[in-house]
């Protein structure tokens, strides 16, 4: 077939042979940033399915009415701030956003600025329209920072892959930053409702609503099936993103938006959430607590205050790609670090996610990752 030039920077695929393997009987993953089958809310919609009034028809591009003055009315009450509607659309999957903004907003050469550690999967979504990368620390990122470019996306809590959250004063520098050169900034928050105890700070859209578009899913709350994001930005940028989603699928699933809608109201939702908090917290627990037990004194990891993911660094004469392989015949599983890299580096690093195994397995695996790692040491 003769594919478009773009394609070759869209079809690597590393990351989906790798985690394909991971399917495998015996395997103990800690690869996947999947949630747990053990904190999604099936009672809750196995209530709530018999008493939806469904609608079988097409809905609108940005998102049903209803769902979206429920949404306004729920961040409106939880940032302090008044959000309304029209600030509101419902992709399918914070990943159709992602690419959305890269087709509104990227022109080939374009310059995005983004951790050096990053969403593997954001980097698939703008690698179609050919930006220029540059790395950054959200950590060092001043109010007087000359970022010459034309889009920052970060993750803000619990980040994919290190689990780390930006700081309220660093959000106040990135807000500084990016209204200081008209810039973009994608602030991507997909595990913002799993903190374990505080509340992680408010997001930095509050602080440059101008040059802000904020995105979140229902994914790990809700499911991963309902396939419902959630962008927030200025009138103008999401009337400019639902006329790009009308060339790429007209709509948004309106049965599951009916759902997700339904969901929002039940009161024992908020139950729900406390629940997963709890159960997430445990999980993250024990896998502190095995790493603690079994690695060596030359492994360092991140001690995540919610999300999914644990971020560990090994000595550098250990290629972590290399250790994959090997975990997978002792039926482990991770992902290398090199993959959340837009330089491709990084090979002594790797992340595990705590999110599925049981506290059984995630002893039992880390474990057998020590004991390998300090087989090649």
């Amino acid at each position: 077939m003769n594919f478009a030039k773009r394609f070759k920077s869209i079809s690597d695929p590393t990351v989906s042979d790798l985690l394909k393997l991971t399917e495998s009987p015996g395997i103990i993953s800690f690869a996947g940033g999947t949630p747990s089958a053990d904190a999604l809310p099936y009672a809750l919609i196995k209530k709530i399915l018999p008493e939806l009034e469904i609608d079988l028809q097409y809905t609108p591009t940005q998102g049903i009415k209803s769902l979206r003055e429920r949404l306004a009315k729920i961040y409106s009450d939880k940032w302090n701030s008044k959000i309304t509607p029209d600030q509101i659309l419902i992709t399918s999957g914070s990943q159709q956003a992602l690419d959305l903004i890269a087709k509104v907003f990227i022109n080939k050469g374009d310059k995005v600025f983004v951790e050096n550690l990053t969403y593997f999967v954001a980097l698939y979504a703008f690698n179609a329209y050919e930006p220029k990368y540059q790395s950054i620390s959200a950590e060092k990122i001043s109010g007087e920072e000359k970022l010459s470019g034309k889009l920052i996306y970060l993750v803000s809590n619990f980040q994919n892959p290190t689990g780390k959250t930006i700081s309220e004063i660093q959000r106040r520098n990135i807000a500084n930053a990016v209204i200081a050169k008209d810039l973009i900034l994608i602030e991507d928050d997909p595990y913002g409702e799993l903190f374990f105890s505080d509340c992680p700070p408010k997001p930095i859209a509050l602080l440059a609503p101008e040059n802000t578009i904020y995105l979140t899913s229902v994914s790990k709350i809700m499911g991963p099936a309902l396939r419902l994001g959630i962008a927030i930005s200025t009138p103008e940028t999401i009337q400019a993103l639902t006329r790009a989603k009308t060339g790429m699928d007209l709509c948004t699933s309106g049965l599951l938006q009916q759902l997700a809608g339904k969901i929002l109201i039940e009161p024992k939702y908020q139950d729900h959430l406390i629940r997963i908090r709890k159960f997430y917290a445990g999980k993250c627990g024990a896998m502190l607590s095995a790493l603690k037990k079994h690695m060596p004194d030359s492994v360092s990891w991140t001690k995540p205050e919610g999300g999914l993911f644990i971020w560990m660094e090994l000595p550098d004469k250990i290629d972590t790609a290399v250790l994959y392989k090997k975990a997978l015949t002792k039926g482990a599983a991770f992902v290398p670090g090199y993959i959340f890299s837009p330089t491709g580096k990084l090979n002594n690093c790797l992340r595990l996610s705590f999110a599925s195994p049981t506290l059984a397995e995630i002893n039992t695996g880390i474990a057998t990752l020590a004991n390998l790692i300090k087989s090649n040491l």
